[in-house]
């Protein structure tokens, strides 16, 4: 299941499943899904990631308030807030809320490391957050910051305190396939739910040969997706179609393009109100059509062809197979 299904109520979902179809006869391109990446800035320094190394200015509140309302009236359905690290931004309960004032679901991603009882009190209408998690504490603190597995843990303690519906993102390298029963388990005893998706090259992550060297072997990838399917079969708390794990075991790691709508149904937006494709097209050396300067509308209908190499992202692919009605 995508985000979309998830977190939406069926007669909402009902709505979302026209534009779909619109699409689909008529070719009616409209951004049901954005990725916001609200800032390039993080506290973190990932293994995999290079985001903290991009520098572009950012919109200013009122700036992504008329962002919102543009992107509304356009026919958006979600708005995934994405970094760097959004808490960093501390009007990031105001977007929140004025973007669910505006009738959209909103997620956002976080590593959970600032997120205090204050700051969670002001991001407490979010529809779903996603946190990261790579596993045991020796695995997650080599692959993020040392000690950040401990505050992990207790943030997500707190999380689930709130009610906050939560999800954790696990980015299957080398060195965690075999944890998956790890991060299920403690999902069952700190109730959360489990996103898994694959490491991979793409513009905004560390150089090719960081990715390569840390890119988990073929066979024991396609093991590990049968293991993922099997539990979500068996009723363990895996986030994610069969749909989407059987396409990343047929096609892993060759990620080409196989059918992609992005730029047609969804979009991603850069910290400055760039508007492109998605977000593994950033860094490719064309200049995108920025909304803030000439409204987001128009900077939708100019962005063409994203002439991307493919990507193995779980939030596009589960919205392409969701959007062509094959999701299971």
């Amino acid at each position: 299941m995508s985000l979309l299904q998830i977190v939406k109520k069926p007669l909402q979902y009902a709505n979302t499943a026209r534009k779909f179809t619109g699409y689909n006869l008529l070719k009616q391109r409209t951004p049901v899904s954005v990725g916001f990446i609200i800032t390039h800035r993080c506290n973190f320094r990932c293994t995999y990631c290079d985001s903290p190394n991009q520098v572009e200015d950012e919109m200013t509140t009122e700036q992504i308030f008329t962002m919102i309302d543009e992107l509304a009236e356009m026919g958006l359905e979600r708005l995934g807030i994405t970094g760097g690290e959004p808490t960093l931004r501390m009007d990031i309960g105001k977007i929140i809320d004025y973007a669910r004032s505006k009738g959209l679901v909103v997620t956002m991603v976080t590593n959970g490391s600032l997120l205090n009882e204050k700051r969670l009190d002001e991001i407490k209408n979010l529809n779903l957050l996603l946190m990261s998690f790579d596993g045991p504490a020796e695995i997650h603190n080599t692959t993020r910051v040392r000690a950040s597995y401990d505050r992990l843990m207790e943030t997500i303690k707190l999380v689930r305190s709130k009610g906050i519906p939560l999800w954790t993102e696990t980015v299957l390298t080398k060195f965690n396939l075999n944890q998956i029963d790890f991060i299920l388990d403690k999902a069952d005893e700190l109730d959360f739910k489990c996103l898994f998706q694959p490491v991979f090259n793409y513009p905004l992550a560390r150089d090719k040969e960081t990715i390569n060297s840390i890119t988990p072997p073929t066979e024991e990838f396609k093991k590990t997706m049968d293991h993922i399917i099997a539990a979500k079969k068996a009723g363990r708390k895996v986030v994610g179609s069969v749909s989407y794990f059987e396409f990343l075991k047929d096609k892993y790691p060759k990620s080409e393009k196989y059918g992609c709508k992005a730029g047609e149904i969804s979009a991603a937006i850069t910290p400055s109100g760039q508007v492109v494709p998605c977000h593994f097209v950033i860094k490719d050396g064309r200049k995108w059509p920025n909304g803030a300067q000439i409204g987001f509308r128009e900077a939708f209908a100019q962005i063409g062809d994203k002439g991307c190499m493919g990507c193995f992202c779980n939030a596009y692919w589960e919205l392409n197979f969701i959007s062509s009605f094959k999701s299971s």
